[in-house]
């Protein structure tokens, strides 16, 4: 199904106007604020930082590469202007892969006070166009399970559902529980059991976990690079090049490879865990292996994790994790 096939119109109101990185940007990055307040978390609140860090910055958004769209900061996408303030955005992300060129729509935001008036709809019809014009093949984007309208309109464009993911975060100062406790009634027999780091001989089954629980396509938004998790100098190169520290552990049930849980300890402000498991024995390794970092690990201030959604809840719960949001990613064919 083509963009063009579903757009009403190649007509656009003249308050959308392709987004101006050196204009736009402290606009954007006040909307963004207004319009998720009550959702950012730390990485949200540091993005808009650094958004108006750089809009205050006139020497940074004079250099060519502002506008380049592998930057981290927004620098492609749309803006509803109404006379001179921006009451709509969306943001085009686009990574680059192995695969090719991955788009994800991202940062729609509308003004409150210039909600269902159809702006939102028209932004992300504008973009689908922009894109099917471009050449992208596919686009994508995600939206937060408990925002009914958003995930109406998605629907309505032609895109449909492909996975749901929940963020989790450990309560600062939360004790947690030794592998020998339980709480919810989840007990674990630990003498089965030994952890060790993680070797090379455990790379391959690594490899085809870690693709399944963080597939290419969605990877990438968590800065996921496979290659980084290789053994040996290969994996410390890459890891190197990318500014990425980590850390891997292997959970074994007698001899068999039930789980490995890597540490991003680079990540500033939490420690990132990437869970590969098992699926039968699934509960068990993930309470295993993130209790043993935890312990491990006593000074970390806080730990965060994204898996999907409704997978590993009760090991996650006892151990003193909160799910802070769960998002739905879609996609649909341009």
């Amino acid at each position: 199904m083509l963009a063009s096939q579903t757009l009403r119109t190649e007509t656009f109101p003249p308050q959308i106007r392709f987004f101006d990185v050196r204009h736009d940007l402290l606009g954007v990055a006040n909307l963004i604020e207004l319009c998720f307040a009550d959702t950012l978390n730390q990485d949200g609140q540091q993005y808009i930082q650094q958004m108006r860090q750089a809009a205050q910055n006139s020497s940074f958004l004079g250099f060519p590469w502002v506008s380049n769209e592998r930057t981290a900061l927004p620098t492609l996408g749309f803006v509803w202007e109404e006379n001179h303030q921006i009451i709509g955005n969306l943001t085009i992300i686009t990574h680059h892969s192995r695969e090719g060129a991955h788009y994800l729509i991202a940062n729609v935001a509308v003004h409150p006070e210039h909600r269902r008036k159809g702006i939102a709809r028209l932004l992300t019809e504008r973009a689908l166009l922009y894109l099917h014009k471009k050449g992208a093949k596919a686009v994508w984007l995600h939206v937060r399970d408990d925002n009914p309208p958003a995930i109406n309109l998605y629907q309505k464009l032609g895109f449909q559902e492909n996975m749901r993911r929940t963020s989790w975060e450990l309560t600062p100062n939360r004790k947690t529980p030794s592998p020998q406790q339980s709480e919810q009634d989840f007990t674990i027999n630990i003498k089965p059991f030994s952890i060790r780091p993680r070797n090379a001989k455990d790379w391959h089954t690594h490899q085809i976990w870690l693709n399944r629980t963080y597939p290419p396509q969605f990877g990438w938004h968590l800065n996921f690079n496979l290659d980084c998790f290789q053994p040996g100098i290969k994996g410390w190169f890459y890891s190197s090049w990318y500014d990425l520290g980590l850390k891997h552990w292997s959970l074994y049930r007698a001899e068999r490879l039930i789980g490995i849980a890597s540490m991003e300890y680079s990540h500033p402000g939490a420690a990132v865990i990437y869970l590969a498991l098992d699926d039968i024995f699934e509960d068990q390794a993930a309470y295993l292996l993130i209790s043993f970092l935890i312990q491990k690990f006593p000074k970390q201030s806080s730990w965060v994790i994204d898996y999907p959604a409704y997978r590993a809840v009760q090991p996650l719960q006892a151990l003193g994790f909160t799910p802070t949001q769960t998002l739905i990613w879609m996609s649909r064919p341009i």
